[in-house]
């Protein structure tokens, strides 16, 4: 049980060191452009937080302008819940937040869908050449080994061969999967 509430109140000092790295000052409250604010919240696709903004400016004494943020959000919303911007959002792997009203949102996901397709086909396509890269430096170790270790038993160095070719026969199948993908 002590274990676990040292682990809780680590965590909770952390997350408050984090968080107050995230606090505003009185200085940014005070320069705000409520409108604006409201404007990229909306651009971005996120859900109007005029909360958040307020519990951090409302202790400097500057509450939120809530008509001028309202006004702006709607304005970014509507610029972001347009295809375009949805297959934009897509293929940058995005989240949704599920921010669009009904009548944009059936085009917007249509087109996020498919810049999401896009971004994971270049994700995994990312990630085999990763892989590529990892089995040529393990190819190189194993050649390495073979031919400075005079120390290796036969029996060492048929498994030495034998890994290297499961990984040439794996380089060759990424190959084959990398021409597919073009």
């Amino acid at each position: 049980m002590l274990k676990f509430m040292e682990a809780k109140t680590l965590f909770l000092f952390i997350a408050a060191l984090l968080l107050s790295g995230c606090a505003l000052t009185k200085q940014d409250c005070a320069k705000l452009d409520w409108h604006q604010q409201g404007l990229e919240d909306g651009f971005k696709g996120m859900v109007a937080r005029s909360g958040y903004w307020q519990s951090q400016c409302q202790v400097h004494g500057y509450p939120v302008n809530q008509s001028a943020y309202s006004k702006g959000w709607a304005e970014g919303n509507r610029q972001y819940c347009t295809p375009q911007q949805g297959y934009r959002n897509g293929t940058m792997g995005n989240a949704y937040q599920g921010v669009c009203p009904d009548k944009t949102q059936d085009s917007f996901l249509k087109s996020y869908n498919q810049g999401l397709k896009v971004f994971q086909r270049n994700q995994y396509r990312e990630s085999l050449y990763n892989r590529q890269s990892a089995i040529q430096s393990q190819i190189i170790k194993i050649d390495s080994r073979l031919d400075h270790n005079k120390k290796l038993s036969p029996d060492e160095k048929d498994h030495l061969r034998w890994q290297r070719q499961q990984l040439v026969l794996e380089s060759h199948h990424i190959d084959t999967i990398l021409l597919r993908m073009m």
